[in-house]
């Protein structure tokens, strides 16, 4: 039998315990925000969920919901079952909203019967719940999809760095050679097609390789970002400017 120890009054497995702290560790303490229910559901899930770092909202409708500035967006969205309301067109409406559609979605059902299992995930909740809310069980089904939503984050974060570092030189922190070799060719083929004019500056600095000779590397290495930034400050919001090589500049 796997070990088990408690924490905020729900008995987990110790390898259910060691999720829960990397989620927490990982930056997982985000606001939830239940979609209708009662305020007993609200209450129950935070006893739940407080000692894991999370903290339950409420709000009435979908519309209460839009109106939340852009910093109180919450990690998850719980939502609750009711009648006169299709849970699935419900979630596939947050899906489509351009502010709301990335966070994680639960749906909450009153018993097991409702739950149309396909339907839940091909309107794009991840899971989904099932009141009264069980210590465990729903800890883990709740953490879980916070824990996805922080790994995928993390990781469109990590490929956004990625492709800008493959697209400017490190040092100086304009566009390199193969990044603005792409830029120009797309600004030579506007001319081509519309007409207009399009000229290019090529800037060398004399005798840099002495700077370096005397000076040191470090030396020279400030020199180029220098150069770079006043560069960088005569440009127009359509002008490119890109280190070509060594001490050579484009723009």
């Amino acid at each position: 039998m796997a070990p088990v120890h408690r924490r905020g009054g729900i008995w987990l497995a110790e390898s259910f315990g060691g999720i829960m702290n990397d989620v927490v560790t990982e930056g997982g303490r985000r606001d939830l925000v239940m979609l209708g229910g009662s305020d007993d559901d609200r209450d129950a899930l935070g006893v739940l969920l407080r000692p894991f770092g999370y903290c339950v909202r409420w709000v009435e409708d979908l519309r209460a919901l839009r109106r939340f500035p852009e910093q109180r967006l919450p990690g998850l969205l719980l939502l609750n079952t009711r009648a006169g309301v299709d849970p699935y067109a419900l979630c596939r409406e947050i899906k489509t909203d351009v502010r709301l559609g990335g966070i994680p979605l639960l749906l909450a059902f009153g018993s097991r019967h409702e739950v149309d299992v396909e339907r839940v995930f091909t309107s794009g909740c991840g899971d989904y719940l099932v009141r009264p809310y069980r210590g465990a069980e729903t800890a883990a089904r709740v953490i879980s999809q916070i824990r996805l939503f922080n790994l995928e984050k993390d990781l469109v974060e990590r490929s956004q760095e990625l492709r800008r570092l493959s697209s400017v030189d490190t040092l100086t922190g304009l566009y390199n050679r193969r990044r603005f070799i792409e830029q120009i060719g797309q600004c030579l083929s506007r001319v081509d097609r519309y007409g207009g004019n399009c000229s290019l500056l090529v800037l060398d600095l004399d005798h840099f390789k002495r700077v370096n000779a005397v000076h040191g590397y470090d030396v020279g290495d400030e020199v180029l970002t220098e150069v770079a930034r006043r560069i960088r400050n005569t440009l127009r919001e359509s002008d490119l400017a890109a280190r070509w090589a060594g001490e050579e500049f484009i723009r």
